[in-house]
């Protein structure tokens, strides 16, 4: 049996978080290509590479290939594990964008996910940090007990 046939295949960089979340919580591989083909810079950007690295750190057997040219990428998901993580996020992108998918994939992991992440809290790109405390902190704090799922704390 071919493996090709299991892979849910993209074109482009829309969406490019939401489907590596969805991969990797439905535990399908997935091919992301003609990554900003017309593009001045042509290909993943570092910020999204580093997110890939980070989502590795998480989960037990993930792997990802990207191509030469940067344009393609083969997303193989593993299991999410959790666990004590340090990261150094990309200067280009704010932490909240590596948080919010972290907070979707912690009530997943088989540990606790105890994430250190370190880089700017506020851009003109991203929500801020604050605005995640502030929001999606608390509506978790209401759903995740409810599922009988331990919490997220931020400081």
């Amino acid at each position: 049996m071919n493996s090709n046939q299991f892979q849910l295949i993209f074109n482009g960089s829309n969406c490019f978080r939401i489907r590596i979340m969805l991969s990797i919580l439905s535990g399908k591989p997935i091919v992301i290509k003609n990554i900003r083909l017309k593009d001045d810079r042509v290909g993943l950007r570092e910020f999204e590479i580093n997110f890939l690295q980070l989502i590795v750190k998480i989960s037990n057997g993930t792997t990802f290939e990207i191509d030469e040219t940067g344009t393609k990428l083969f997303l193989k998901p593993g299991l999410l594990i959790g666990g004590a993580i340090n990261h150094e996020c990309d200067l280009e992108r704010n932490i909240s964008y590596y948080l919010e998918p972290l907070l979707c994939f912690a009530p997943f992991c088989k540990v606790p996910l105890e994430v250190n992440l370190h880089g700017i809290t506020n851009n003109q790109v991203d929500i801020s940090v604050d605005t995640i405390k502030h929001s999606s902190l608390p509506l978790m704090a209401k759903v995740l007990p409810i599922l009988g799922l331990y919490f997220i704390v931020m400081s």
